[in-house]
C-alpha cells in the first residue's frame, strides 16, 4: 500500500477513520463516498470533519455522475504543489511500537 500512496496524487475512498487518518496524514487529496450502511451514518460524519481540515470532496452519490466527474477535476487542483511522499511504510512513521507487555 505505500508504493501506491507514494504514487497517488488523489485518493478515492469510503468515509472509515483509518483510512480518512492515512490520507490526511499523507496530504493527499481526497474524494469520500461515504458508506450509507454505516451506523449512525459515522462515515459521513468522518467526511466532514475531514474536510474541514484537509483537501478534500464529499460525493454520496445522490448527486449523480456530472457532479462525481467534476469533484474528481476539482480535487486535481486542490493539492497545489505535488507532496513528495515517502515510500516507507506508513506505520513507520506514525504508529508508535508498544513498549509493554501483553
Amino acid at each position: 500500500a505505500s508504493l501506491l500512496y507514494a504514487a497517488a496524487d488523489m485518493l478515492v475512498l469510503r468515509g472509515g477513520g483509518s483510512t480518512l487518518t492515512e490520507a490526511g496524514v499523507l496530504g493527499i487529496p481526497a474524494l469520500i463516498i461515504p458508506w450509507k450502511g454505516a451506523t449512525d451514518n459515522h462515515q459521513y460524519h468522518n467526511a466532514l470533519s475531514f474536510v474541514s481540515e484537509n483537501a478534500g470532496l464529499i460525493w454520496t452519490g445522490d448527486e449523480g455522475t456530472d457532479i462525481l466527474v467534476s469533484s474528481l477535476l476539482r480535487l486535481r487542483t486542490m493539492g497545489g504543489e505535488p507532496v513528495e511522499r515517502s515510500m516507507e511504510p506508513l506505520t513507520a512513521h506514525y504508529f508508535l511500537p508498544f513498549e509493554g507487555s501483553v
